[in-house]
């Protein structure tokens, strides 16, 4: 999937990829809504330095949520550069947003998130999730992330639209995590926020759990460096 694919925002979508392997330079869709996705893996590299708003292999948007998901045996091994001032600055391995009633089965992250800094812009992110950046109503089972996250220094979470500063989320399986469920998920890669401290709440699992949330049989092995 190169340059010239530009895809409007997809519904009501099935697509079984039969065990085969798409490689991206940008991402599938926009974003998706009824999306099932199943039996495939995801390679390549992307690098957003300009186009602000949510980011991730299947979804780059513009601001806006996705519905109900549901990925099966889907793999991601995308490593992904970006580098951009925005209010809208979330960041995933494999999808920046699932709605209620989705369901993620099997769903894996083996890449590397890289938040840059840069002497020309005020790089800003939100929310980061080796799988998922936020997550609501949504049932997590058997989802490992590997896929290394850094966020370097002099990068902040920004501002709200009156001034006041942001707290950013950063999580192994999702950045945020509302009225969720995870079963047997790990995360095993390594969380290096270089952010001042007191910017970035960061766990393996979940920076951040709402609502009825429930885990079971979950595991951090990965090492967590939060700021100072």
């Amino acid at each position: 999937v190169g340059s010239g694919w530009n895809p409007a925002p997809t519904s009501n979508v099935i697509i079984d990829g039969n065990g085969k392997t798409i490689t991206l330079s940008k991402s599938l869709f926009v974003r998706v809504d009824n999306f099932t996705m199943q039996n495939v893996t995801l390679k390549g590299k992307i690098v957003w330095d300009k186009e602000p708003f949510m980011k991730s292999p299947i979804t780059s948007g513009n601001g806006n949520t996705c519905g109900k998901i549901t990925l099966t045996n889907v793999t991601s091994d995308v490593d992904m550069e970006m580098c951009f001032n925005h209010r809208f600055k979330r960041f995933a391995g494999v999808i920046y947003y699932t709605g209620a009633g989705s369901v993620l089965t099997n769903v894996s992250y083996t890449g590397n998130i890289t938040v840059k800094n840069s002497s020309t812009i005020n790089s800003r992110v939100e929310v980061v999730g080796g799988i998922v950046a936020n997550a609501a109503g949504t049932r997590f089972e058997n989802c490992p992330n590997e896929g290394s996250i850094l966020i370097e220094k002099g990068v902040t979470p920004g501002q709200n639209d009156g001034g006041s500063p942001i707290v950013g989320y950063v999580g192994g399986i999702a950045g945020k995590a509302v009225e969720c469920s995870f079963k047997n998920c790990t995360n095993a890669a390594d969380i290096d926020i270089q952010a001042e401290a007191g910017s970035y709440i960061s766990a393996g699992i979940a920076g951040s759990f709402g609502g009825a949330t429930t885990l079971e049989s979950c595991k951090n092995s990965g090492d967590l460096n939060v700021g100072n």
